[in-house]
């Protein structure tokens, strides 16, 4: 395995453009993630990788064609319209925010499925490679989305350090950024548009069924570790980069494994270490602080 790895990273341009790709994304989406969880938006992330999937799925249907131009044009038009649908039901309901963003995402969802029955029975889901989006091959994206995908995650990480301190109020305390002279709402738009741009590239790399792992688990983790944001972030980000580097590597070694649920399980082992790490933790404190 490790003769394969070295041979593949130092003659394979696909086999590196994976694996750089895999680690920017995990990058872009934990460091991301953090802020989705304090602000408890998470299922808003199944609504736009869902709404992604019908996007492409629509693309697919009408231009009968896997073009990557029109499939990506098409993931990212849904993923903005999903996040509009969702603004405009926030405003017109009194339901909690939680339970619109799960309804939203089931019929969202409902759809894909429907849509991919049809495709199936018509004969085009082998052409036009659906499994890649349900699951994720990271070796399938073209120059132009490796290129984006650049884009987006430097452009999130300098946002991120420009403006952190009045991100850090806005996830902590709202109403003394207001008071501040603080838009919210701006802030909030702006952090919309860079999970939807890692959404709309990230469904083709960890799939529509993974998209909310590389965005939430390395962020719990890492709240597991420490207790300071700027550290939960770094860490999140750290984590995101390892599973997404790991999670390639393996995806590209075990051809029968997808990225998406090889990132997922390096995640999930992350997460489990960790909250063991605490638990021994706490208890050596625990018998520290009885002697």
């Amino acid at each position: 395995m490790i003769d394969f790895i070295a041979d593949n990273l130092t003659n394979s341009q696909i086999f590196q453009t994976m694996l750089k790709s895999s680690m920017l994304l995990g990058l872009a989406a934990g460091v991301i993630g953090v802020f989705i969880t304090y602000k408890r938006k998470s299922i808003e992330i199944n609504v736009f990788s869902t709404g992604s999937l019908i996007g492409i799925l629509l693309v697919i249907i009408f231009f009968n064609s896997a073009n990557q131009t029109y499939i990506f044009a098409g993931s990212v038009a849904a993923a903005v319209i999903s996040n509009i649908i969702l603004s405009i039901v926030y405003k017109t309901n009194k339901i909690n925010k939680h339970i619109i963003q799960s309804l939203i995402s089931a019929i969202f969802l409902g759809v894909s499925i429907t849509l991919i029955t049809y495709i199936t029975q018509i004969g085009g889901a082998k052409n036009s490679g659906i499994e890649l989006f349900l699951f994720g091959e990271s070796t399938s994206l073209i120059s132009a989305e490796y290129g984006l995908l650049k884009i987006v995650t430097i452009s999130s990480i300098v946002f991120i350090i420009l403006f952190y301190k009045q991100l850090k109020l806005t996830v902590f305390n709202e109403e003394i950024a207001l008071s501040s002279g603080i838009c919210v709402n701006l802030y909030d738009l702006l952090i919309d548009i860079i999970v939807i741009s890692i959404v709309a590239v990230g469904i083709k790399v960890v799939g529509v069924f993974f998209v909310i792992c590389i965005f939430i688990i390395p962020a719990l983790t890492a709240r597991l570790l420490s207790s300071n944001f700027l550290y939960i972030m770094l860490i999140s980000g750290i984590i995101g980069a390892f599973s997404g580097a790991i999670g390639g590597l393996t995806a590209g070694y075990a051809s029968f494994v997808t990225t998406g649920v090889s990132n997922t399980l390096i995640l999930l082992a992350c997460f489990l270490s960790a909250m063991i790490f605490k638990m021994i933790l706490q208890s050596i404190n625990k018998k520290r602080a009885k002697v």
